[in-house]
């Protein structure tokens, strides 16, 4: 993808440049390791060249959404080259199987909703050791408009089976994995396909959904991490038993400390979480301070922030800006006055409407996924 980006930073789109990642406090457990591939807006910073794959620096993340050309990016294969008049393949267990347009899809009445999409994967970089994958700190995570049709019209305008249980999401991107060549794919238990939330989405924040972000249609499936929102989709299948592709059954599952062989848990909703966007680490300050981020729940709307100053010894609440919302990242804020001078640890931790809050630590799994542990992060008090 390297070379990919390069013939399109001649052609006027984002130029990328090799460039040292600095090193990150030992408190957060881990490196960025040799160079990383990054736009030249600075908040944007590689993981991997090819497939390209990049998360947002935190202090880039936005005031409520993530700006599209900051939104972090990851693909398991590289990015296909789909036409404006693309048709998605609807089939399957139904009764009217066929297709719809990109235009046809732009011609219904369509629903725009506020999402945060997060990857299984982000803060893999922090578990010790850190988990097999991309080395994400905690940049995999954004928050955008997205608009499209609900994918439940589409469904029952294909008539789905009696006896259907999940549907099938197929993207155009395809390549290797184990020695085999494949297309991503992911499916959904029916009763989530059928959610008046889970979308096609064709545009992102009022704009064409970008090639990276899986022009010229996607999936968005609120509440889940992002491998369920496949993109660049192309088919649409109705399955009557339940689908056990690689993308499935093995990748994006736990592989718990000492499991031999499957089947294992499967990754779904995202779990509780808060990061700290301002201070950045290790950054010197004068007081007053206004410590801010975002917190956000698969399973309900983010219902208290908390915030310690001494390392987790004591707590208080931060102050929730914006209304609950289920879908989307919640903004919080705490103004600290500190008491002197010195070095301070800072920690966030978040509550949902659900009761469910977030872990001291995270537990240890192989590839890292779903690392929901309360964030620290040291600063110096001048």
């Amino acid at each position: 993808m390297a070379a990919h980006a390069y013939k399109r930073s001649r052609a006027g789109g984002p130029r990328y440049k090799w460039s040292a990642s600095p090193p990150t406090h030992r408190l957060q457990h881990t490196r960025y390791r040799g160079f990383a591939l990054k736009p030249e807006n600075e908040f944007q910073i590689a993981v991997s060249e090819s497939p390209f794959c990049a998360e947002t620096d935190p202090a880039g993340q936005g005031d409520w959404t993530t700006p599209n050309e900051r939104f972090f990016i990851r693909s398991h294969f590289g990015e296909p080259e789909l036409a404006g008049d693309h048709r998605i393949a609807i089939g399957g267990a139904v009764e009217r199987p066929g297709s719809v347009s990109i235009a046809e899809l732009a011609a219904m009445e369509k629903v725009e909703q506020t999402v945060t999409l997060e990857c299984a994967g982000n803060s893999r970089s922090y578990l010790t050791p850190p988990g097999i994958g991309l080395q994400f700190r905690h940049g995999a995570v954004g928050n955008a408009v997205w608009e499209g049709v609900p994918l439940a019209r589409l469904l029952e305008s294909a008539g789905v089976a009696a006896d259907a249980v999940e549907v099938l999401f197929r993207g155009a991107d395809s390549g290797i994995e184990g020695g085999e060549h494949m297309h991503f794919e992911r499916s959904l238990p029916l009763a989530q396909a059928l959610d008046p939330h889970t979308i096609v989405a064709i545009s992102m924040d009022g704009k064409p959904l970008t090639r990276a972000h899986g022009y010229p249609a996607r999936l968005i499936v609120p509440g889940w991490y992002g491998m369920a929102s496949v993109k660049w989709l192309t088919e649409i299948e109705v399955l009557t038993e339940p689908f056990g592709g690689h993308f499935q059954t093995d990748a994006y599952t736990f592989i718990e400390p000492g499991a031999r062989g499957g089947p294992n848990r499967p990754v779904t909703r995202m779990a509780v979480k808060s990061v700290i966007t301002s201070p950045r680490q290790d950054e010197r300050l004068i007081g007053p301070v206004a410590v801010s981020g975002f917190a956000w729940s698969g399973h309900g709307p983010i219902a208290e922030v908390q915030v310690s100053t001494d390392d987790g010894a004591t707590w208080e609440k931060a102050e929730l800006a914006d209304s609950e919302n289920p879908r989307a990242w919640r903004r919080w804020q705490f103004v600290w006055q500190p008491a002197g001078g010195g070095h301070y640890v800072l920690r966030v931790r978040a509550r949902d409407g659900a009761g469910n809050s977030q872990p001291e630590s995270a537990d240890w799994n192989y590839r890292g996924y779903v690392n929901n542990a309360v964030q620290a992060l040291s600063v110096i008090v001048e």
